[in-house]
């Protein structure tokens, strides 16, 4: 086979783009994760399309339940708190095959339709100074989410642990691919919401006992698998 002929079946063969996004939000939780980490973004999320119409992350579902978080949707007021600010943002447009857009994509779709049993990785993002993080059966950051998403799809970030990855360690892995650097809340005006409002406000009684179920939860992972470094 020619080379010629074996550049053009590469070039049919890479013809979708997963869109990777990091971003520097405004909530407490996200200042006091960049003061750790000592970088610009904090936060990190997955699309599958140049639009950002869905926008895939790890994350709190309500402003006032920082603990009961898990998968959820992004959108424009969700990052800016419905504030006139500015949001900077880098995304990344990687290449992959159709195969490669398609296993991403029904993994998405999977942990979006079975959202109920994932939780956010409290603990390894608490302990990371120290531990540098650790797995917790079906529990992700945000960074470790899309980790997940992209080595599920073969595409090479490196290899460390999925439990290690901060949004600055995406960043050197995929910094050949950046595609867009700037305030991001003008390319999310059509963005699709999640279904659960972020800004709806919850009785102290729900937000205290979903509260505590989800750190019992994450207590009984934990020590039910043992720390996972992996």
């Amino acid at each position: 086979m020619s080379k010629q002929v074996e550049e053009e079946i590469q070039k049919v063969d890479t013809t979708k783009y997963v869109y990777i996004i990091l971003t520097r939000t405004h909530t407490k939780f996200a200042g006091l994760i960049r003061k750790m980490m000592r970088k610009k973004y904090n936060h990190a999320s997955i699309s599958f399309t140049e639009d950002l119409k869905d926008v895939y992350t790890m994350g709190r579902y309500r402003h006032t339940t920082p603990i009961m978080a898990g998968p959820i949707k992004e959108y424009s007021d969700r990052l800016c708190l419905k504030q006139k600010v500015n949001v900077p943002c880098v995304i990344y447009k990687v290449p992959v095959s159709e195969s490669q857009y398609d296993i991403g994509l029904r993994m998405v779709n999977g942990i979006m339709g079975d959202r109920d049993k994932y939780l956010y990785n409290l603990y390894s993002v608490l302990a990371y100074p120290v531990l540098h993080g650790f797995s917790t059966p079906k529990a992700y950051s945000c960074s470790e989410f899309v980790a997940h998403i992209l080595r599920s799809m073969h595409v090479d970030i490196g290899s460390r642990r999925l439990s290690c990855y901060t949004p600055w360690h995406l960043h050197e892995e995929l910094k050949e691919y950046v595609f867009y650097e700037g305030d991001i809340i003008p390319l999310m005006a059509e963005s699709n919401r999640d279904n659960i409002d972020y800004f709806s406000t919850v009785g102290f009684f729900t937000v205290t006992g979903g509260s505590m179920s989800v750190l019992w939860k994450l207590i009984y992972r934990v020590f039910a698998k043992g720390i996972v470094r992996k």
